[in-house]
């Protein structure tokens, strides 16, 4: 995770926001389309929009690594608080 927050500063600072944007497209595309078939088969929640879920899921990943950055999330937490967020935010529960 911490490597991944690295990362992403650097290529915010070299690549103009439109490409960062465009490199995200497609694995955004693939994470809709299975929020979609969760929501189909009554895994995810229903009451918000698949496109909504995903960005939900983007912005606790950036949130993420802006706090390993700051020092305020513990590398060895990460992991689990971005999995337990996510889910919470998928399934509508705690």
């Amino acid at each position: 995770m911490a490597e991944s927050a690295a990362l992403l500063s650097a290529a915010e600072a070299v690549l103009p926001a439109g490409r960062v944007r465009d490199l995200h497209a497609e694995p955004a595309q693939r994470m809709a389309e299975l929020i979609g078939r969760g929501q189909e088969q009554d895994v995810f929640r229903t009451d918000l929009t698949a496109t909504w879920l995903v960005s939900l899921v983007h912005y606790i990943l950036h949130g993420a690594a802006s706090e390993l950055r700051a020092g305020r999330l513990p590398a060895q937490d990460a992991a689990d608080v971005v999995t337990r967020s996510v889910r919470s935010v998928l399934t509508g529960g705690g």
